[in-house]
């Protein structure tokens, strides 16, 4: 309950900062759930992993699709699935696409996933999102 405080303190702190991508904000408040997971082999390993979340990256983009591409080419961390992330933010085409290709090994693995800092699953981010 208090990690949730915690990132729901995050999220408020920076919803009115105009120069503060969604995106951004979305990150954030997961590295915070992370650094403030309840069981300590949740959380990360070393400040390498910290530095490596995708809140620290320049290159921070908003489409789902972006994000899978620019993930397996470095070492960005995110603790959700591509299909929390388009869910997150809004990433319509990529909802479609993965729906669309019923062979998509990453709809498949993630449709259901609860690859999320409060287990929640892709429809959950949704609809809060």
């Amino acid at each position: 309950e208090n990690v949730a405080e915690a990132m729901h303190d995050v999220e408020s702190s920076l919803q009115f900062d105009v120069e503060v991508q969604y995106c951004r904000r979305f990150a954030a408040c997961e590295l915070v759930g992370w650094l403030l997971q309840p069981n300590p082999s949740q959380r990360p390993k070393n400040f390498a992993d910290v530095m490596n979340h995708a809140f620290f990256c320049s290159t921070l983009k908003p489409s789902a699709r972006e994000q899978i591409s620019t993930t397996k080419e470095s070492s960005i961390i995110w603790h959700m699935s591509p299909m929390h992330r388009a869910a997150a933010f809004g990433d319509i085409e990529f909802l479609k696409t993965s729906i669309q290709e019923e062979s998509s090994l990453v709809f498949r693995q993630t449709i259901n996933s609860t690859k999320h800092v409060f287990g929640k699953t892709p429809l959950h981010v949704a609809v809060e999102s």
